[in-house]
């Protein structure tokens, strides 16, 4: 059962900052989204690499893209595209960015991500968003002067498990596209016909190290709505999760398990459910049903704010966050609930906040 609420403060949180609204537009996507920072620390030198750093090594623009889990641009042992070919033999990024294109059109990818090229050793930083249907990220550079080597990753999954990732680091071993035959780093043009599978690099390095640096992906604010029980829609949220802003969290009640007339309350706590992504059951409280079991998808404490009567559409709380600097990186819990006194509660999906800058 929902235990009464505290009044007390949280994340910097009064009743008195939450404004609540009717929304009448459906939302068909619930609006998770991740921002993150890509660090391309290069190392690679004369100094890490004696031997195996030629002159005017560096790296030319990196490239690559947002896109669904399982949708790969290249892959360890397949045949490299025309656009993959092209960036490993000779830095050029036309032909991948018309494939990346193509990809965004069919669905497959959200967003082109590229910055430009670079001497060695450096450091790099490119930020992107992901959301939970083009939730991998694809990077490659290539490894200039060669033959058509390159370092990047493949579809690295930042959703698994059913929450944002905080970091994961990629080693930038490198890589042979299979295009050209030459064997260093200053081979002539050497086609390499029929291609060979795209394979590490074997004849200036070893199995393709040691790396030349490392490709980081950091998550600096994301918005997560997460729940197993309910059917979809019954929690939206929009906006972004920065120090400032608006987010607005729309309640909804797909299945009319809910009487009209019932109360909308939005729930805000600091604290995760022990179980997180998962939550406590509580039979009886679930909106897929009128006896469906619901879960209680946050921890204690946390404040309550109430909002207008569920009329039959969805209803949408409006909530400013905090400003001070202190809060980025701070966690907020937020769940819906439907109340039809003297018959029913209904617990809504939740939304994890994390605050950025």
């Amino acid at each position: 059962m929902l235990k009464r609420l505290s009044a007390r403060m949280v994340g910097g949180l009064t009743a008195s900052s939450l404004l609540v609204s009717l929304a009448t537009a459906t939302a068909p996507q619930d609006g998770s989204l991740a921002t993150y920072t890509a660090t391309w620390d290069l190392t690679w030198s004369a100094a890490t690499h004696p031997g195996n750093f030629p002159g005017g090594a560096h790296m030319s623009p990196p490239i690559g893209a947002t896109h669904a889990e399982g949708f790969h641009f290249w892959q360890p042992g397949g045949i490299a595209t025309n656009g993959i070919e092209s960036m490993a033999e000779t830095g050029s990024t036309s032909a991948l960015t018309n494939e990346i294109n193509a990809a965004i059109g069919a669905g497959d990818a959200r967003e082109r991500l590229r910055i430009g090229g670079f001497d060695v050793p450096a450091v790099r930083t490119m930020t992107f968003d992901v959301t939970k249907e083009h939730s991998a990220v694809t990077l490659v550079t290539m490894v200039a002067p060669s033959p058509d080597w390159f370092v990047g990753c493949d579809a690295v999954p930042l959703l698994q498990n059913g929450v944002w990732v905080d970091s994961v680091t990629i080693p930038l071993v490198i890589w042979d596209s299979g295009t050209d035959s030459g064997t260093n780093f200053t081979s002539g043009n050497q086609n390499t016909n029929p291609q060979d599978p795209i394979a590490l690099e074997t004849n200036q390095f070893a199995n393709g190290g040691p790396a030349l640096g490392t490709l980081t992906f950091t998550r600096d604010q994301s918005l997560l709505v997460y729940g197993d029980f309910n059917p979809a829609g019954t929690m939206t949220v929009s906006g972004q999760p920065t120090l400032g802003s608006t987010l607005s969290f729309t309640l909804d009640d797909p299945m009319a398990v809910m009487g009209i007339g019932s109360q909308t309350i939005i729930v805000v706590s600091p604290v995760r459910s022990p179980i997180f992504p998962a939550g406590r059951t509580l039979p009886g409280f679930g909106l897929s049903g009128a006896t469906a079991d619901g879960e209680l998808l946050i921890g204690s404490p946390f404040m309550r704010f109430f909002g207008p009567d569920y009329n039959g559409q969805p209803v949408t709380h409006t909530l400013p966050l905090p400003t001070s600097s202190t809060m980025v990186g701070t966690p907020l819990f937020i769940q819906g609930v439907f109340i039809e006194p003297g018959v029913k509660f209904g617990l809504t999906d939740a939304v994890e906040v994390i605050l950025g800058s």
